[in-house]
Formats: structure tokens, sequence, C-alpha cells
């Protein structure tokens, strides 16, 4: 016969085990998410327009230049986001955005909040 303590400690593993392969399986569904986008750039940023609903920034490439929105002043990411677009203007350096696959890179737009700015 199995001593209790035992037993316990067998469930509590399990538990553990459990709980670490549903984080696994989360952890890989969500990259796996990531891996479906699209880097836009690298694009110069030549204006920052910060208005009452949310942040635009004018953006130039070859191609020409364009108007996208940082976000909502809501969103938490919308602030992080305009402090590297004006970074990006005071060093002259380049910024890329990352969109869901399938967006138009070079049109402007308004509504769209891009998932990552990197400098």
């Amino acid at each position: 016969m199995k001593n209790p303590l035992h037993l316990r400690q067998s469930i509590q593993t399990n538990r553990h085990v459990r709980a670490m392969a549903m984080l696994l399986a989360v952890t890989f569904g969500l990259s796996s998410g990531a891996a479906r986008a699209i880097d836009c750039g690298p694009y110069k940023v030549v204006s920052v327009q910060a208005q009452g609903g949310d942040v635009l920034v004018l953006l130039t490439d070859q191609s020409g230049g364009f108007w996208k929105t940082l976000g909502p002043w809501s969103s938490p990411s919308t602030k992080p986001y305009l402090a590297i677009a004006q970074q990006a203007i005071a060093m002259d350096r380049p910024i890329l955005l990352r969109y869901a696959d399938g967006y138009s890179c070079t049109a402007t737009d308004y509504n769209t909040q891009p998932y990552i700015v990197r400098m």
C-alpha cells in the first residue's frame, strides 16, 4: 500500500507537469502568431503629430511619403512608440514597423496600430 504523503506528492507533480505543458503550448501558440507578420520599412520619420485621440507619424522611403498611426493615447504602447519616433528624428535613424501579414506597408493608414516599432 502506498504512503498517502507519497501519493499526494505524485498528484502535485502531475499538476505541475500539466501546468508546464499548458504554458509551453500557449507560448508556442503566441510565437507562431508572431511568425505571420510583416516588417515594414526602413522608414525615415519626417514628422510626429500628436492630437487629441492618437499619435501619427509621417514616414518616407524610396516610394514616397505616407502617414501611419502609432496608436490611440489609451493604448499602453503608444507612448513608448512615440518616444522611439522622436529618438529616430533626433538621431536621424530609420524605424521599422511590424503589422499583421498582408498589411499594405506603403499606404496611409490612420487606424491600424503596429505590433512593434523598432529603431
